[in-house]
């Protein structure tokens, strides 16, 4: 149902983006190439020079396109949800149009011809905006025109409560991409739920389907239990009418639902946590070369905190300890060793100095354990650079929850648990919020908090405000 229109509609979207920017391209080098030329020689100005023939000025259309394409699917600009709700999406093109321009800009820099027109450029990526705004918009008002055709419509027939069906009518948005839903049925005896009529109870439905034009029954809510769903899937099937069962008809608080093939055997997945194969498999690949191309830079630096933790202070330049890594797997964390040979033992003693408010985690400020030398270690995280290693081993990731000790995970509470479902990382939400003031707690949902947003875009915000943490020297 919405699967396939989905598709077209994204389709249909990135063909008027390619179209709005070829469009935008040719008016702008008109107006102002040629056409700012004449209109100079005219009210005789010598101001603006003739520009290179148009073939010289192509490239342009082949760098904006697949540029536009990448911003706006990254975005989710192409997805159904948020071409047809979400308010931001005329910001979400002007973000899009402005990283466009850098790209442009870059471009135009690189190239470095004498006589190119940086007018042209500069009112092709104004152009282009607006012309994929009015695509938008002319797309948005064609489809609300088309779904009012009744003989265009698809028809849907809910089934569940009155709210949910309501609920689920707001999320198709009315009379928009051709779908109509003609009336929901539920043993809930009610009054109509806005505007979706009840038609029945669940005994009604094939009646409804005999009588109504009904091209797909969308189950809302599990109406009767699964002895109830099974009904309709067998009503349906004997007269050949599509079944759809609304994923979050399940009483899930936090998980989303994903549909999966397994050889054939088709699952609903649930999960808590990011679940997008390739927005991941983007995040695996930045932490490997962005881990591997510091560790090939700071290899001097390296050279240079062995050398000073070896004069100051007895005892390895490496330290090791297994910490929880995915799903609580255990790994071993590399660290330049900041403390006393022994610190560990020392542990059960120094309780008192905890500042954590809460929680099995520990950490004291100051730690009469840390080194002269490693005190500067931590002011400025350099102790933590080794954990590029585990970052390229795939033991932890670049941006991601504390990698945390078994000994704390074995006291965590059961929704605590839920910061295991990523990899740890180097940095996070919680470093670059003031870490040393949080209480355990607090700590504790801004990583879950992390794991609820996490988007690329959001590990790119983290990696840029934690640089002038650690220029600050805000370790401790």
């Amino acid at each position: 149902m919405l699967k396939g229109r989905g598709r077209l509609i994204s389709l249909t979207l990135m063909l008027g983006d390619a179209v709005a920017t070829g469009a935008a391209f040719l008016a702008s080098y008109y107006l102002a190439g040629p056409g700012l030329h004449a209109l100079g020689r005219a009210l005789h100005w010598e101001v603006f020079a003739p520009v290179l023939p148009i073939a010289d000025y192509a490239w342009m259309v082949a760098l904006a396109v697949p540029t536009w394409w990448i911003l706006l699917f990254f975005s989710g600009d192409y997805d159904l949800h948020r071409t047809l709700h979400h308010r931001s999406l005329w910001l979400g093109l002007l973000r899009s149009a402005l990283v466009t321009a850098l790209v442009m800009a870059a471009a135009v820099f690189v190239v470095q011809e004498k006589y190119f027109a940086r007018r042209v450029v500069a009112g092709f990526v104004v152009l282009n905006y607006a012309a994929i705004v009015a695509m938008r918009r002319g797309l948005l008002w064609a489809s609300a025109h088309v779904g009012r055709s009744e003989e265009r419509q698809r028809r849907l027939l809910l089934v569940g409560a009155p709210e949910r069906a309501q609920a689920f009518l707001e999320s198709i948005v009315r009379d928009r991409w051709g779908l109509r839903v003609c009336g929901f049925v539920s043993d809930e005896v009610t009054r109509d739920s806005g505007a979706v009529r009840r038609l029945g109870g669940l005994d009604d439905l094939a009646r409804l389907i005999e009588r109504e034009v009904v091209d797909d029954v969308v189950v809302v809510a599990p109406e009767g239990g699964w002895p109830g769903i099974n009904r309709v899937i067998r009503v349906c099937e004997e007269v050949g009418v599509r079944v759809h069962i609304q994923a979050d008809c399940f009483d899930a608080l936090l998980s989303r639902p994903y549909l999966e093939d397994f050889r054939g055997v088709r699952f609903l997945t649930f999960t808590a946590g990011p679940y997008d194969p390739i927005h991941l498999g983007i995040k695996r690949l930045v932490d490997i070369i962005l881990a591997t191309i510091l560790l090939f830079l700071l290899w001097p630096l390296f050279l240079l905190i062995a050398v000073l933790i070896r004069l100051t202070s007895p005892g390895p330049v490496i330290y090791r300890q297994q910490r929880c890594g995915l799903n609580g797997r255990l790994f071993t964390l590399y660290k330049f060793r900041s403390m006393v040979p022994g610190a560990e033992e020392q542990l059960p003693a120094m309780a008192a100095l905890n500042i954590v408010v809460g929680g099995p985690a520990f950490k004291a400020d100051p730690d009469p354990r840390v080194t002269r030398i490693g005190r500067l270690l931590r002011r400025f995280h350099l102790d933590e650079l080794p954990q590029l290693w585990n970052v390229v081993r795939g033991d932890m990731s670049l941006v991601g929850p504390r990698p945390a000790l078994p000994s704390e995970v074995a006291k965590y509470e059961r929704w605590q648990r839920r910061r295991l479902s990523m990899r740890p990382g180097m940095t996070g939400l919680w470093q670059v919020s003031g870490r040393h003031a949080l209480g355990f707690e607090e700590w504790m949902r801004l990583d879950l908090a992390y794991i609820d947003r996490w988007s690329l875009g959001l590990d790119a915000r983290i990696l840029l405000k934690t640089i002038p943490t650690v220029l600050r020297g805000a370790g401790k």
